[in-house]
């Protein structure tokens, strides 16, 4: 019995590849070979992005901004380029006249990409009371603190979280305010008394009589734009940055992750009886439901509209997506999208994506040893099949399969072989095509057995 181990190299990127031999193997005559195990890397990345097919637009009213969408050039799984889709076309939108906006791409059972959007308005600030430590609220915009003392002991978050496409968390300073912070972080903080900038992802510290400072992931940074007990201050999340403003003035602005987990809207106070009023925020529009004021809106589906109970819905303006045409065939799109005037809906495509599963079965072809004859019902013909993984283990990125007992096929072989080269072929056994591989993709042990 001999052993011979096979190969694909960097540039074998697809099923079929060859290894060749110094020294070329003896295969005795009427010789058999079975699959004893196989590891393979296969090839996920199946979109294709390139610099034809990689751009399009989108505009949320007539005469408005047009929002101009860009995708990297490479190649990509399904669940990659719905990411890098999320992240890209929500990048570019800006905050229109206080109406916040959110794409959540989505790939459907069959495979068909639909692009949902919503639109919302400014909601009062939703802290519930559970959520209230040293504070009250006065009315339903407001938040008042009622402890003294110069540490930020009074603090508000909310349960329901913040927009993530584009939207504005704000608030209006009062006399009363000595130090105010209006931020945003992704969990509730527990076992703490001080509730300062260290707890916030993003922040805006108010110092009356001092300059405004800006926080991001619990740092501080000290600007030289003075305090006024007037202001209006806010974040913005929009064209793909977190923004800090005192009035329609950006004090600092970083960039924003879109795959990153959603955040919530909190606030913190020191001093007593310091006011916060006029708070207002977008609330999540990817949230089912979400309560505004023990108002609640909630979205059953993004081809129905807002139900709304109390609270003003969005103005239902056009939304125009635009197409060049070598780029319909990369979204699944094989007509012009029509123009919308819904608040919440969605733009679905024509044929599936490319899908990027695992074969449930791969057949492994030695084409030019000898005359093995293997019979396919697929192709309802003879084939140089040597094994079938009837069902493959991922472990990382790799597939690994090791054959329980391996199955010796004839090579029929009436006369000695000296083999110098081998090929081999990898096919999905569903529809005979090749696999793809990545990298070093792939290595099968066989053994031959005289």
């Amino acid at each position: 019995m001999k052993l011979v181990r096979i190969k694909s190299t960097v540039e074998d990127n697809t099923g079929f590849f060859s290894n060749e031999f110094k020294t070329p193997i003896k295969i005795e005559p009427n010789s058999k070979i079975s699959l004893v195990n196989a590891v393979m890397n296969l090839d996920s990345k199946v979109i294709d992005v390139n610099n034809t097919n990689n751009t399009f637009s989108f505009q949320r009213k007539n005469a408005g901004q047009v929002s101009q969408v860009n995708i990297a050039v490479g190649k990509y799984s399904v669940q990659g380029f719905i990411n890098l889709l999320k992240r890209e076309m929500n990048k570019v939108i800006v905050v229109e006249n206080t109406i916040s906006f959110l794409w959540t791409p989505n790939v459907l059972t069959n495979g068909i990409l639909k692009l949902n959007f919503a639109r919302g308005n400014l909601q009062a600030c939703d802290f519930p009371n559970a959520n209230l430590v040293g504070c009250t609220k006065p009315t339903t915009k407001q938040i008042q603190s009622t402890s003294g003392g110069t540490d930020f002991f009074a603090f508000a978050i909310s349960d329901n979280t913040f927009n993530p496409g584009c939207g504005i968390y704000r608030g209006e300073i009062t006399a009363s305010c000595e130090n105010v912070i209006i931020g945003l972080m992704r969990e509730k903080p527990t076992g703490i008394t001080d509730y300062d900038h260290s707890i916030y992802d993003f922040g805006l510290i108010y110092k009356k009589n001092g300059d405004y400072e800006t926080v991001v992931d619990g740092v501080y940074y000290t600007s030289s734009k003075n305090c006024l007990t007037t202001d209006l201050i806010s974040i913005h999340l929009s064209e793909g940055k977190i923004k800090f403003l005192k009035n329609t003035t950006v004090i600092d602005e970083v960039d924003y992750d879109f795959n990153a987990p959603p955040l919530r809207i909190a606030c913190s106070l020191s001093g007593a009886n310091a006011l916060l009023q006029n708070l207002q925020y977008h609330p999540n529009l990817d949230n089912k439901t979400f309560l505004g004021n023990n108002n609640p809106i909630v979205i059953r589906d993004y081809d129905e509209e807002v139900i709304s109970n109390g609270l003003e819905a969005p103005p239902q303006t056009n939304l125009t997506l635009s197409l060049p045409e070598a780029t319909k065939p990369l979204l699944g799109f094989e007509h012009t999208p029509e123009k919308t005037q819904l608040t919440i809906g969605s733009f679905i495509g024509d044929i599936p994506l490319e899908d990027s599963s695992t074969p449930l079965s791969v057949a492994i072809e030695l084409p030019n040893l000898g005359v093995i004859e293997s019979y396919d019902g697929y192709s309802r013909e003879r084939r140089q099949i040597v094994g079938i993984i009837p069902q493959l283990n991922q472990s990382g990125s790799e597939l690994v399969y090791e054959a329980p007992y391996p199955l010796p096929v004839n090579i029929n072989n009436q006369f000695p072989i000296s083999l110098s080269r081998i090929e081999c072929r990898l096919l999905n056994s569903q529809n005979n095509e090749e696999i793809n591989l990545e990298g070093e993709g792939c290595s099968l042990l066989f053994a031959i057995h005289n």
